[in-house]
């Protein structure tokens, strides 16, 4: 009876052990699901912020191109301007020594008739008129 009792306990032992086993087994399993939610919840978060950081590097891109060219515009019409004041400022100083010159008065007549001629101060100006005219002469 002895060896009936021990091997009796021994079961006993066993179906315990397996009962920790088991459940301990279905723990696992329950952190093993859980983590498997959460590696895929991160995988379509990264996903969405790769596309996101996609979005916004392109968006970027385009607005740097955009302004490179307002830049290059801006910079284009001040050099514009500036090129008009020097030749403005031209005009007025030589209108200035015509009129302080003792025959000035005939030479501002002749002037102002050679300047109404060319209608623009700015040389940029002046060498588009010409082409304009020409190219009407052209088509006619």
């Amino acid at each position: 009876m002895a060896g009936k009792d021990t091997l009796e306990e021994e079961v006993l032992a066993l179906r315990r052990d397996k009962l920790a086993s088991e459940k301990k087994y279905s723990q696992l399993q329950e952190k093993v699901s859980k983590l498997s939610q959460e590696l895929n919840e991160e995988r379509e978060l990264n996903r969405c912020l790769s596309d996101n950081q996609k979005s916004w590097k392109d968006r970027v891109t385009g607005l740097e191109s955009r302004l490179e060219d307002v830049v290059k515009q801006k910079d284009s019409e001040i050099q514009d301007l500036r090129e008009q004041v020097r030749d403005l400022m031209f005009y007025l100083e030589t209108q200035k020594k015509i009129e302080d010159s003792p025959d000035g008065a005939k030479q501002v007549v002749g002037f102002h008739r050679k300047f109404k001629k060319g209608s623009s101060l700015s040389p940029s100006h002046h060498n588009r008129k010409p082409r304009l005219l020409v190219e009407k002469r052209n088509s006619k």
